[in-house]
């Protein structure tokens, strides 16, 4: 038994070691070919069969100026937005399935842009279990107070790349309102073809 706890703790110490490992090496893993990287804080990690999105790497959150939930949400809506316009360009398909967790935001939020959501998997708690600490300390440095995340309140959000483009107008009106009507961020091919007036939105 006691061996046991010993490979459990050294587990444990390993899986630490590898975050900080990631953690000091993200920016050479943003210039990779192993994610695709929209903004500051959106990128994507594309696989076989789904398109994984994700809200930044914990470096990005803590060094970055003024960083805010409000502007996360922004970035995220700005990604969203050019992942679409890779949609409309044919080079993600139709029935390909995008999928995140949204642990910074409600569920809510993410049905706004047509996503659904399911319960986590057994091996997908495990996984957000071992991150609890890094979770809980990045979405209290988001919220500017002490939160602790409840893995067993977060969900899986999903959609697919047909749903997510019939979402763009939405998704696009839900972006300009955050923004004060800005294009920052947006590919200048939207800003062509925006019809939604500024007394519509």
């Amino acid at each position: 038994m006691q061996y046991i706890y010993i490979i459990l703790l050294l587990a444990v110490f390993l899986f630490i070691g590898v975050r900080i490992i990631f953690f000091l090496i993200s920016p050479l893993i943003k210039r990779s070919s192993l994610v695709k990287v929209y903004n500051s804080f959106f990128f994507t990690r594309e696989k076989k069969d789904f398109i994984e999105i994700h809200l930044g790497f914990a470096r990005d959150l803590i060094f970055h100026n003024n960083f805010s939930r409000r502007k996360l949400l922004i970035h995220l809506v700005s990604g969203l937005l050019n992942l679409i316009k890779e949609i409309e360009s044919g080079r993600i398909e139709l029935n390909k399935t995008i999928r995140g967790n949204p642990y910074f935001f409600k569920v809510s939020n993410f049905r706004n842009f047509g996503f659904k959501e399911r319960d986590l998997k057994c091996t997908e708690k495990i996984r957000f279990y071992l991150n609890y600490f890094e979770l809980s300390f990045l979405k209290s440095f988001a919220s500017k107070k002490l939160v602790f995340v409840k893995v067993d309140k977060l969900k899986i959000v999903y959609t697919n790349a047909r749903t997510l483009l019939e979402n763009k107008n939405k998704i696009l009106s839900i972006y300009l309102r955050l923004t004060n009507f800005s294009m920052t961020d947006i590919d200048p091919s939207y800003q062509d073809s925006l019809s939604v007036s500024k007394t519509a939105v």
